[in-house]
């Protein structure tokens, strides 16, 4: 899941909406105009490094929290995630934990027409419903109930939590000082 979200993050059409984002497209001199997505993205990429050259790793790193990383509160992360074989991995995973699954019609309607539907629910050995997934055939009702059954086991089915930021203050002297101040006006 990691390497989606870095591929994702790191594709030239993303790379080239920050760029966009801070004002590099009224920047660039360059023969394209307006500047192709992939110019775009190679400007990030020198921002970022000439924040490295000038103010070190520390700064690169809160400037992609800031600008890269809160991308991501607004994106679902299964469709970033793109499981080829949902299954098969989702029998992987439970195998190795020593569970089997079984998948089981829960409902159909329309059988045997162009508007058919089926829902498939998947058990594992204990009789616990770990996923269901609707489709327009069984196979397909299947495999989205072990996309439902993976967004599950690893926390990413909606409502999932936000992301949180670890904010970082280079003077905590000013901030506990801030504090003091506002604390004594409350009093008063």
């Amino acid at each position: 899941m990691s390497s989606a979200i870095q591929g994702y993050l790191t594709s030239d059409s993303v790379l080239s909406n920050f760029s966009s984002q801070i004002g590099t497209k009224d920047l660039i001199q360059c023969n394209e105009i307006p500047p192709t997505e992939e110019t775009l993205s190679r400007v990030f990429c020198g921002v970022i490094s000439a924040i490295q050259n000038s103010s070190g790793r520390k700064r690169v790193k809160t400037f992609i929290e800031d600008f890269v990383l809160t991308h991501l509160c607004d994106k679902d992360i299964n469709e970033i995630w793109d499981v080829q074989k949902p299954w098969a991995m989702l029998t992987d995973i439970l195998s190795s934990k020593g569970e089997t699954i079984e998948p089981r019609l829960l409902r159909q309607a329309g059988k045997n027409t162009l508007l058919s539907v089926f829902i498939v629910g998947l058990y594992t050995s204990e009789k616990k419903l770990i996923g269901t997934g609707t489709g327009e055939t069984v196979e397909i009702a299947q495999e989205m109930a072990a996309r439902d059954a993976l967004s599950i086991i690893h926390g990413t089915r909606y409502p999932r939590p936000t992301f949180k930021f670890l904010i970082e203050r280079q003077n905590t002297s000013a901030i506990s000082t801030a504090k003091e101040t506002t604390q004594l006006k409350l009093r008063n």
